[in-house]
């Protein structure tokens, strides 16, 4: 699975863009161990921007709430995937009201709380193969099925880094960008997957 990536990992990394993938990165996670994201319209409008918020049909009232959570988690010991997904889906993520299970962006807010847990998008499921759980699934069978691939997420990961399945991609991701240790092994392999699927879809690989 990882010998896609180890492989080809010269275009991978020229296919990085550093200041987006990495240099905007890292200043979000330093503004939000320095701001309150809840008052700091900047923060907010770099975050969206970078996690993709703005163009996913997400109500201003929604992006207020899902800060206003950020912000409120950040003194608790760090939540659940499973809890931060149930409080996010009570918020209508919309002008209709409509309630939508938002995993994706629930992931990058824990994320965000505690750099180490992997972030789940469409390229990560993808290239693990999970089908996402269609909308006609009630709520709680679509959010058992993401708690489920996000559990395997979690143990593939610690494995990746135990077992060094990409410790020369990693080894090589860092000192090509010198990025410090708050550029976490887990959000290496996650740009990494990024990068590789976005270079098949384009045909590339």
């Amino acid at each position: 699975m990882y010998t896609i990536i180890n492989q080809n990992i010269d275009r991978i990394l020229d296919s990085v863009d550093e200041g987006l993938d990495i240099r905007t990165y890292l200043t979000l996670m330093s503004g939000f161990r320095n701001v309150n994201v809840v008052q700091n319209i900047e923060f907010q409008g770099k975050y969206c921007k970078y996690w993709r918020l703005y163009g996913a049909g997400l109500s201003q009232g929604f992006r207020a709430s899902y800060f206003e959570l950020m912000e409120g988690l950040r003194s608790r010991p760090v939540s659940t995937i499973g809890e931060v997904t149930r409080i996010l889906y009570e918020v209508p993520s919309n002008k209709s009201g409509r309630k939508t299970v938002q995993f994706s962006f629930a992931s990058k807010l824990l994320h965000t709380l505690d750099p180490h847990q992997p972030i789940y998008d469409s390229m990560v499921a993808t290239f693990y193969r999970f089908s996402a759980p269609g909308p006609t699934k009630s709520f709680e069978d679509r959010l058992r099925s993401f708690l489920s691939f996000h559990d395997f997420l979690c143990t593939e990961y610690k494995n990746v880094l135990s077992n060094g399945l990409l410790q020369q991609s990693i080894t090589r991701f860092r000192h090509q960008f010198f990025v410090p240790n708050e550029y976490t092994d887990e959000k290496i392999i996650d740009t990494l997957i990024w990068r590789v699927m976005d270079l098949r879809k384009k045909g590339i690989l």
